[in-house]
């Protein structure tokens, strides 16, 4: 199998975290440039196939495409390690193995540090797997059947597809009517635009969601071939379905935290600022259903359409797949960190501490999260790095850290860096 990975450099600092922190790299131009052109090999390849009265609309697409793609390669949005690459590559490689129709040539694998779970398949062979995937499976089975659901994607090429299907609709005598007749409108002109958007973006989800069940079905068909358990194709869908509930919702247990050596937390540093509005209501200015829009179909439905499942046994969470768990989250701290994204940072650290994992790392992340507050308050830089808290977005918990992180004064903050510090030299 021909895997390429990203090569994203971690900044290497002189704190304690950064030290002994997972390492990954970033920088090597000879390896951003092979990936290039990879993308730009596969970029022809597309436009080689393409026919008909719209190519150049596709091709702007496409070359729209490898721009972002490129941004992110320069903007450290991928990460490279030796470790996880193996262990990745070690899973397609079984999945490979038991389905010969599929090509290992034709794919490539990429870590995304982002910490929200999830997998995308470009639709050129590229597999991006967020780091934050890791931390939501529980075994290698999920995972497994993750892959197998993307590589489905690639096969019945979904990507393309779906592309054709926009341009379609777009370019069609329907939308064309309905938009004339929307610049026409003199009353209720903003409820006809949005009649007319709600239209289009159903059709563009209604669509999504036909594929994703098709996905499912074709990566249960290569996912069935495997010696993985069965039952992982229904779990991780489960988890999937319950993203809202899991991504950046833990509550911080505040006093746990700090309620050390004699120090007390002062809730005062979570205190919220007064609103000019009263309202409490979160701003919506394209209310729609969002049911009939969901990109994705239930998981409920996702889960019936799959068919009959053997649940009766069950793969057991390995210690394997629980160091390779470690190891992602662990990445995206860092990778949180050299992206001075210090309030994901600190959340990340503190809710581990929570469950009594790796503690001495977690402190380590501590500390080095407020040495560089300390640094950006004194330099008076610190919202270039963490946004305002904002009521309006539902990020509850993670507006908490905000909050801290923007109250808490200096001397104050050194306080909590003792508390911190002395926790991590008593820690094993």
């Amino acid at each position: 199998m021909r895997l390429i990975f990203l090569f994203v450099l971690l900044w290497i600092s002189s704190e304690a975290f950064s030290q002994t922190a997972t390492h990954y790299s970033f920088g090597d131009k000879a390896k951003e440039r092979q990936i290039e052109k990879m993308w730009e090999d596969a970029l022809n390849k597309g436009i080689g196939r393409m026919s008909g009265k719209f190519k150049r609309q596709k091709q702007k697409i496409y070359i729209s495409q490898l721009e972002r793609f490129n941004e992110n390669l320069k903007d450290s949005v991928f990460i490279f390690n030796a470790d996880l690459h193996t262990y990745v590559s070690n899973v397609c490689e079984k999945i490979f193995h038991n389905n010969p129709g599929l090509k290992p040539a034709n794919f490539d694998i990429y870590f995304n540090t982002s910490i929200f779970p999830n997998a995308t398949a470009y639709g050129n062979g590229c597999i991006v797997i967020n780091l934050g995937l890791f931390e939501l499976l529980e075994s290698e089975d999920e995972l497994a059947f993750v892959l197998c659901h993307e590589l489905a994607h690639e096969s019945l090429r979904h990507t393309e597809k779906g592309i054709d299907n926009r341009i379609k609709t777009l370019n069609s005598e329907e939308l064309k009517e309905k938009i004339a007749n929307a610049k026409m409108a003199e009353e209720s002109l903003r409820n006809t635009r949005l009649n007319l958007l709600q239209d289009l973006a159903f059709n563009f989800s209604k669509r999504s969601r036909e594929v994703e069940l098709e996905a499912d079905a074709k990566g249960k068909e290569y996912f069935s071939k495997t010696k993985y358990s069965e039952s992982a194709c229904v779990t991780a869908l489960e988890k999937l379905g319950a993203l809202e509930e899991l991504v950046l919702n833990r509550r911080e247990d505040w006093e746990g935290l700090f309620n050390r050596n004699g120090y007390t937390f002062s809730f005062s540093l979570l205190q919220k600022d007064e609103s000019l509005f009263d309202s409490d209501e979160v701003i919506d200015d394209f209310n729609w259903k969002v049911d009939s829009l969901r990109t994705h179909p239930h998981i409920k439905e996702r889960v019936e359409k799959l068919g009959k499942v053997n649940k009766e046994w069950s793969s057991p969470i390995s210690d394997l797949y629980a160091r390779k768990k470690r190891l992602a989250y662990q990445l995206a701290l860092s990778a949180s960190m050299d992206k001075k994204e210090y309030d994901f940072a600190f959340y990340l650290a503190s809710i581990k501490l929570q469950q009594d994992e790796d503690a001495k790392v977690y402190y380590q992340a501590l500390d080095d999260v407020f040495q560089k507050i300390e640094f950006h308050k004194r330099s008076r830089t610190l919202g270039l790095h963490i946004p305002q808290p904002n009521h309006l977005r539902n990020e509850v918990h993670i507006d908490e850290v905000r909050r801290l992180l923007y109250n808490v004064g200096l001397t104050e903050l050194q306080r909590l860096r003792r508390v911190v510090s002395n926790q991590e030299e008593h820690t094993n």
